[in-house]
């Protein structure tokens, strides 16, 4: 009974042990790991083969766990020597490292967060600066998102206060609060176009007309009751002002064919399907 040399990926055979390609039982060798990788540090020939099983997995860190504070860019597995920056709520962050030992690192002390802010700019537009920050307006034949003609940004803590955007005219951009619209985005509307949001007093329907809004009635299409699929049952349905829909499921020993789900389009439903014993 004979071992051969083992040649796992990113082990290192002690000098000793290097130009042998088989052992006897009872056999030892040493071995080492690649820099960023741990294991061994050495495995018997035995009748099964080598025990235990020579091998070298790679060093990781799992994500730091950090109270009052964040980890810019997160990942849930580092390798080693990777290094992270850590920010408190408070203001202050430092650096930490994943060491090769699988253990998190930091050799410098807390220090407050800069409150340098990336360069401004603005696409469509141009801009001033000022005592704060920047003042900003738009230009011929563009408006800014939120309908005003100027506005300005200041620095706070490393970042602007705002992200404005210009938007061609014809285009519309934020509802009025009035309407209290939950949620918008900064997504801007092309002409003639038309968008339920959700509101705090429930869906609301916007149409979009040469750069403005205009709220319309949310009706509910009239769909009249799902089609009935014998041997099947209706799972879920889902009803918005712009869509219902329905899925089936067959019963047990029954198998779908056709699409499980299907839409109510123009008050019509689509082609229900069939459930087929297997």
């Amino acid at each position: 009974m004979t071992c051969e040399k083992p040649e796992e990926e990113h082990l290192v055979l002690s000098y000793y042990y290097r130009y042998k390609q088989t052992y006897q039982l009872n056999a030892d060798i040493q071995y080492t790991c690649e820099a960023g990788y741990k294991g061994g540090p050495s495995s018997r020939c035995t009748e099964n083969g080598w025990d235990p099983k020579p091998g070298c997995i790679e060093i990781t860190c799992s994500k730091p766990h950090i109270d009052y504070g964040t980890v810019k860019n997160p990942q849930n597995i580092y390798r080693a020597d990777t290094h992270v920056l850590i920010q408190f709520d408070n203001g202050y962050q430092y650096n930490a490292t994943c060491t090769r030992n699988g253990e998190w690192q930091s050799t410098e002390k807390c220090k407050p967060k800069p409150s340098v802010c990336a360069p401004f700019s603005l696409t469509h537009g141009f801009t001033r600066k000022s005592d704060r920050g920047y003042l900003y307006t738009c230009d011929s034949d563009y408006k800014t998102f939120d309908g005003k003609w100027w506005g300005e940004v200041t620095c706070q803590g490393g970042q602007w206060s705002d992200t404005p955007q210009c938007i061609p005219e014809k285009q519309c951009g934020q509802i009025p609060t009035v309407f209290k619209v939950i949620n918008q985005g900064n997504r801007a509307f092309k002409d003639s176009e038309r968008h339920e949001f959700e509101c705090e007093v429930g869906p609301c329907c916007f149409h979009c007309v040469n750069g403005k809004w205009q709220n319309q009635d949310c009706a509910y299409q009239k769909c009249p009751t799902p089609p009935y699929v014998e041997n099947a049952v209706i799972t879920s349905h889902e009803a918005r002002t712009s869509q219902q829909s329905v899925t089936y499921e067959c019963r047990e020993n029954y198998s779908i064919t056709g699409q499980k789900k299907i839409n109510c389009i123009d008050s019509k439903w689509g082609n229900a399907p069939t459930c087929t014993c297997k």
